[in-house]
């Protein structure tokens, strides 16, 4: 059946504080959600997270293409899977912005599970990964705030707890959190790229006091070709986000680093959405990395379900995501997309992406800027 409808909104949301780490301070939301639809009025969600200090593109360079996009008037008849995947490599080529890709990418996962009566995590085979565990997160927080929050996470029983770092007083939040959630709480580090090799070496030494099991984004931009190096004088394996977006990132990495040493921080929306993302976890499952799927500051309800139904279907170590309801003033899905104790959450089954959207909150969050029917 051929698309004949494509609405694109560019979505804010306040949050309730700031929320920081070494690369940026975000007060809001920010995200690009498209809207596809067919005469028979079944319609599809997808969205992208753009961020500049990921992989350079911005929300500007993703209005101009999809204008581009929406002139052209080329939209193909999609039936399976595959047709997708063939128009989203034709998107990513042209395009090379791939929040823009991830938004559509979704979206027609999205239409195409409710075309067929399913949901979307049919489409990648019949594993199931359970349970659906999810990380706690701290951000960068004045002391005084601190041992609020890591009580929080203590009463929540969460077994993983990222700590986002690179400020001075690093080894006090470290051991703070030692001492309120004890030995047995899985704890890694986020640097965010926070550190030239020298100072890498001596932090990660230092906090490999506290059990760090592995340590993201340690160097600065101009100094990662030494991550492999960096590798070998520490003993916390290595998480690379921002550094690994696609497949040519992660052989770059997978032939200097021993599997056991390397970890891939993977984000759907980094990733040109869930198909590029699948390849991407495939490519390093079959090199013996294990993957985070991690999430975008400020994902609405589309990305958090896009991103539950990634780890229904796709073995994970660790899991980041569904936190708007901790930080956001609002959202746009009628369903709220969390978490309980333990971090642990349900599956999600419902057609498509088993969600719904709220038309009302998408007018007051969603800035309507393009709108094309398809002939």
């Amino acid at each position: 059946m051929k698309i004949t409808l494509i609405e694109w909104y560019r979505i804010r949301i306040p949050f309730t504080q700031s929320i920081d780490h070494n690369l940026k301070n975000r007060r809001f939301s920010e995200s690009i959600l498209v809207k596809v639809g067919s005469a028979d009025g079944i319609v599809g969600y997808g969205e992208g997270a753009p961020r500049d200090y990921v992989n350079g593109e911005s929300m500007e360079q993703i209005e101009i293409a999809q204008k581009f996009l929406l002139q052209s008037k080329v939209f193909p008849v999609i039936e399976e899977v595959d047709d997708i995947q063939e128009y989203c490599d034709f998107i990513s080529a042209q395009y090379q912005l791939p929040s823009l890709v991830s938004a559509i990418n979704i979206a027609l996962l999205d239409w195409l599970g409710k075309q067929k009566s399913c949901n979307i995590s049919t489409f990648f085979g019949t594993a199931n990964f359970f349970p659906i565990q999810y990380s706690a997160i701290l951000p960068f927080l004045p002391m005084e705030k601190l041992e609020s929050w890591l009580s929080l996470i203590k009463d929540y029983n969460f077994k993983h707890l990222k700590v986002k770092v690179g400020l001075s007083n690093d080894m006090e939040v470290l051991a703070k959190a030692r001492e309120i959630l004890g030995t047995e709480i899985d704890i890694r580090v986020d640097a965010n790229r926070s550190w030239n090799y020298e100072q890498a070496v001596e932090r990660i030494r230092q906090m490999e006091a506290y059990n760090v099991s592995c340590v993201e984004e340690p160097l600065v931009a101009t100094e990662i070709e030494r991550l492999p190096q960096l590798s070998d004088c520490v003993g916390s394996a290595i998480m690379l986000d921002e550094s690994v977006c696609n497949i040519q990132d992660a052989r770059y990495y997978t032939k200097r680093f021993q599997p056991s040493r390397l970890m891939f921080n993977l984000k759907l929306s980094k990733s040109g959405g869930l198909l590029f993302a699948s390849d991407l976890h495939r490519f390093a499952t079959d090199h013996g990395v294990d993957c985070q799927l991690g999430c975008n500051v400020g994902e609405t309800t589309i990305l958090s379900a896009a991103g539950r139904i990634f780890a229904q279907t796709h073995r994970l170590r660790y899991l980041e995501g569904s936190y708007a309801s901790f930080f956001m003033e609002d959202d746009i899905g009628l369903q709220k997309i969390g978490f309980h104790k333990e971090g642990r959450s349900f599956p999600i089954i419902g057609n498509g992406l088993g969600i719904e959207i709220d038309q009302n909150k998408l007018m007051i969050y969603g800035n309507h800027f393009q709108k094309s029917k398809i002939y």
